[in-house]
């Protein structure tokens, strides 16, 4: 039984054991180890003492391993191994992942997904504001490791090649959009025959879903003009002013609704839901992708605060831009 000496064992004792053993002598163990001779008969002798037994033996001109110093020989390259793996690690940058963003989505909903992915995997993300189409881009020649945004659907079948990689779109969760405007101007909309008083705004990135807004607003006897701007929030600032009605998603206004800036318009009218999605290379030029999509799609599952009708979305991906 080992006594509770064995707490006074360092790695320096078990390297010392080790030369030894590899160079069958004291000597040559010291010059590699660049110690004195009876510096290294100090390090194996701690070794022999809590062992009990003698470590080695002279044989002829060489010392060779006991019984009991052949027992100690595996844990003690596998401590050292362990030891040098640890130091190896500490000794590296923090891992690191470039994610793009949409505006709003990394202004409202990204920040604590972010801080629980990196408490729980301890990788950082660095993230990345800018508009769809840039975000493919970039993902595509290895600015960005991985892209989300809503919209991405339409932005990346628009899209070029990804130099012979394919390039995987999957959709992360739905939400909900709303109309909202300034409180001093919600009840004097409609004007005579149905149509809006203001235009609605919205974010350019949902531009292709003109269609589907008009018909749900066509389905309440309702008729707009739509202007796009920049982003969600340039809609959302026009909307405050009493300039506009701003298309957003629920995510983006709880305050803005909370402290009486911004009313709901119309809550009679059915928004068609849309999805925020992932978009990367497949296969992944980093593990870490891969651990963020896992952790992604797990979050939308066990934490439906974060998915604002608790809905989980698809997680089948959809391989684009196969290239040449």
């Amino acid at each position: 039984m080992v006594s509770s000496s064995a707490n006074g064992i360092q790695i320096a004792h078990l390297r010392a054991f080790l030369a030894v053993r590899r160079h069958g002598s004291y000597s040559r163990a010291a010059e590699e180890l660049c110690y004195t001779e009876p510096a290294v008969h100090l390090q194996v002798s701690v070794l022999r003492k809590v062992s009990g037994d003698p470590l080695f033996e002279r044989n002829g001109r060489r010392m060779t391993l006991t019984t009991r110093g052949e027992q100690l020989l595996p844990l003690a390259k596998a401590a050292v191994e362990a030891f040098d793996a640890i130091v190896e690690a500490s000794s590296m940058p923090t891992p690191a992942l470039e994610v793009g963003l949409g505006r709003l989505l990394g202004s409202y909903v990204f920040p604590p997904v972010a801080a629980l992915f990196e408490q729980s995997a301890g990788i950082e993300l660095r993230q990345h504001i800018l508009p769809a189409s840039e975000m493919i881009e970039a993902v595509m020649r290895g600015r960005l490791d991985i892209g989300i945004a809503g919209g991405l659907d339409v932005t990346a079948r628009r899209g070029a090649d990804s130099n012979g990689e394919p390039t995987v779109l999957v959709p992360w969760r739905r939400y909900n959009s709303v109309l909202v405007t300034s409180p001093q101007v919600q009840d004097s909309l409609v004007q005579p025959g149905g149509s809006l008083a203001l235009p609605i705004i919205a974010p350019l990135a949902t531009e292709p879903y003109s269609e589907r807004l008009q018909r749900a607003l066509q389905r309440i006897g309702l008729t707009a003009k739509i202007i796009y701007v920049a982003n969600g929030e340039a809609a959302k600032a026009a909307a405050v002013a009493g300039l506009g009605i701003a298309k957003l998603p629920e995510y983006a206004v709880p305050l803005e609704l909370a402290a009486g800036e911004l009313a709901v318009c119309f809550p009679e009218l059915l928004m068609p839901t849309s999805r925020l999605y992932l978009i990367h290379l497949r296969p992944a030029r980093r593990p870490a992708v891969a651990m963020l999509v896992r952790f992604l799609r797990q979050l939308n599952h066990d934490y439906p605060d974060f998915a604002r009708n608790g809905i989980r979305a698809s997680v089948r991906p959809v391989t684009l831009f196969t290239g040449e």
